[in-house]
């Protein structure tokens, strides 16, 4: 069975961000959690979601060594 949530330390190393960055989104509603107990859990869709709604890199490689 696949896991649908990740603790705040897994979504740091997932997303990847900083702890306070992981709130932001949280509190911005970027981010779906459950709290088990004391534990936030992260949905994992909705990192997912988070990750595609993220702009393309346009990196310019013009100016890189040959």
């Amino acid at each position: 069975m696949e896991r649908r949530f990740l603790t705040v330390k897994e979504a740091k190393a997932a997303i990847p961000a900083s702890h306070d960055k992981i709130y932001k989104l949280i509190k911005a509603g970027q981010l779906e959690v459950r709290k088990l107990g004391r534990r936030t859990l992260i949905s994992v869709v909705s990192i997912e979601r988070l990750h595609d709604s993220l702009p393309h890199a346009d990196i310019d490689r013009s100016n890189e060594a040959a």
